[in-house]
Parts: structure tokens; sequence; C-alpha cells
């Protein structure tokens, strides 16, 4: 795993070097927030390195070092929630982020905290309470600062989600701004918002848009985050479907390859988040005249998300009206249909 590596000047005992995890984290410099908090001292340096480690996609270590640490507190909570929601665990991130908001010092940890609750109602497909959980967050920020780039970007990730890509944009754009804004063009936050852009320009049909803010963003993503995480992941999906989308099926059965072997790595063969690209990959195999395969991709896709989601979740009834396409597609008196059902992200 490649890793972008900067010196980081460390001072003032093990409650500095953990706050300075924290910022570095938060800079989206996971690598240089582990080696701030190195080596570990007490509960607090071992909760920050299992947050630096869980960013970095270790999520078994960061379960094994929270494990040793006394439960309590904000950041101890809001470690906890994120690696249960990395594993797939919805319910208990959704308990540690609550026990988070719950415990908060500032505005801006209770801003943070309802954010990450926000996620995990998406994930859930509870998109209503996913949207008025950002909109508590945004208003305690206020619409302007820096920090509220997050939550724009997942206002746009819900709006994605529940398929109204019109609405999605505006978000995306509003978010990719600030954070230009505030970091410079070249930043990894930066990138992460353009490649979130880029998969609901994709949704829009605007394709060349969405290849170059892929193709600059991959590479800024994978240099600082590292090959395995969930970001990277993301990206190469997207690039998948922008490439489907042009018609070259080679090209998008390798990137989707590339984000599911990524995320395998990071977050495990069973989490829900294999399961866009797990029907990604089915929707490409059809397509090159492989059914078997574009089956085997379906049932596992399905089988996560039964285990995991609402019985309403859109990625989950895309996965199965696909493999009900297939189905049809096999049977004897076989009518071919369009390819209307193309891999959403």
């Amino acid at each position: 795993m490649a890793h972008a590596r900067a010196a980081v000047a460390i001072g003032g005992g093990a409650p500095a070097r953990a706050r300075l995890s924290g910022a570095l984290l938060a800079d989206a410099r996971p690598q240089e927030a582990l080696d701030a908090v190195e080596p570990v001292e007490d509960d607090e340096t071992a909760v920050a390195r299992a947050a630096a480690l869980a960013e970095l996609g270790d999520v078994a270590g960061a379960e094994t070092l929270l494990a040793t640490v006394a439960p309590g507190g904000h950041d101890y909570h809001a470690a906890c929630g994120t690696v249960a929601q990395l594993a797939g665990r919805h319910a208990d991130a959704e308990r540690h982020f609550r026990a988070a908001h719950a415990a908060a010092r500032d505005d801006a940890e209770r801003a943070t905290a309802l954010n990450a609750l926000g996620m995990v109602c998406k994930y859930d497909g509870r998109f209503d309470e996913s949207v008025a959980l950002y909109r508590d967050a945004l208003a305690l920020l206020g619409e302007d600062h820096p920090a509220a780039a997050a939550i724009y970007h997942n206002l746009g990730g819900v709006e994605h989600a529940r398929r109204d890509f019109a609405a999605a944009e505006p978000y995306a754009r509003r978010s990719v701004e600030l954070r230009r804004a505030a970091h410079g063009p070249d930043h990894v936050l930066v990138a992460v918002d353009e490649a979130a852009l880029a998969a609901i320009l994709h949704a829009l049909g605007s394709e060349d848009e969405a290849e170059e803010l892929l193709r600059r963003s991959l590479p800024v993503l994978e240099g600082a985050l590292g090959e395995d995480h969930h970001e990277v992941a993301a990206a190469w999906n997207n690039l998948g479907s922008v490439l489907a989308a042009r018609g070259d099926l080679d090209g998008a059965d390798a990137a989707y390859r590339t984000a599911l072997e990524s995320k395998e790595r990071s977050v495990g063969a069973a989490s829900p988040a294999l399961a866009i690209t797990l029907n990604n990959l089915g929707v490409t195999a059809r397509r090159r005249g492989r059914p078997d395969d574009a089956a085997a991709f379906y049932e596992r896709a399905i089988a996560i998300l039964e285990r995991s989601v609402e019985p309403d979740h859109p990625n989950l009834l895309l996965a199965r009206r696909n493999r009900a396409k297939l189905q049809e597609e096999r049977a004897p008196d076989d009518r071919l249909e369009g390819d209307t059902d193309r891999g959403g992200t």
C-alpha cells in the first residue's frame, strides 16, 4: 500500500500527539495521523491510532486496539462508530455515533456526530432521516463554513442514492467549491469531492466531465490515502461506470475489479460497501455475454444487502431487478429488452 508521507513535528506529550493526530486525520492525512501516535502511551493515543487505522482500511487492527481502551468519551465513541460502519454493523455504528453526539464538547463535534449519523441512515435507506441530520449539522456549522463541505458532499450522496441526480448535482458542486476555496485545487479532500461529483455527472450523462474529474482525482487519492482506501475504491467503481457508458466493457470490468479487490481488503468480503460494485460487475458481465458470471455477482450483492439494509433500499432493488432481467433473458422464450438497468455508484 502506497502512502504519501511528510515529516510531523510532535511535542507536548500524549494528549498533544492525540490532538495532532486528529487534526491530521481531519485533513485527510491518515498515515501522518497514525505516525503521530506511535508509540501508544494511553487511552487517548490508542483511540487516535485506532481512528487512523480505520481510515487507512485496517478495520481489524482498529477494533483490536479499541478493545484495550476504557469505554467512554466523544473520541472513543466516534472511532468505534467509524469502525462499526466500515464493517457494515450499522446498528452498532448508530449507537456509538449517538453516544459521541451526547459526549461532544462543542458544536463542531456535535456537527461531526450528526453528519456521521446521517451516513448510517443513508446506508440503511432511511433517506429522509439522513437529510434531517445533515441539515441539523449544517445549522450548527453555518452554510459557508469550510467543514460544511463534508455535509454538502453527503447531501449530494443521499440524492444520488435516491437516484435524483439533478437534485444531487448542486450539493456536490458546492462541496467542491468550498474545498477548493479552503485547500486549493490539488488537496486530497478536493479529489474526494471531485470523484463524488463525477459519479453524479455520469448519472446525468455528462461523461466527458465525469471522466476528466476521475482521471484527475484518482492519482491524488491513491497517493494520499493508499490503494485500499474506500474513497479510492469508490473512484475506481465510478470510473468503471463511465467506461461502461462509453462501451469500453473490458476497461469497465478491470476498473470494477480493482474497486472490489480494494474494498475486500479494507472492509471485508461481507460489507454492504461491496454490493454496488458487485452489481456493476454483474451488469458488465451480462453485456459481455457472460450470464453465469453476471448471476453470481448479482446473487452475492443481494445476499450482502439482505443482511444489512432495509428491504426497499435502492441498491437492493436494483440488484434484484437486474437478476430478474437476467433470468428472463436466459429463459427458453427469451425476449431481450434494452439494457436499461445500467449499474449505479
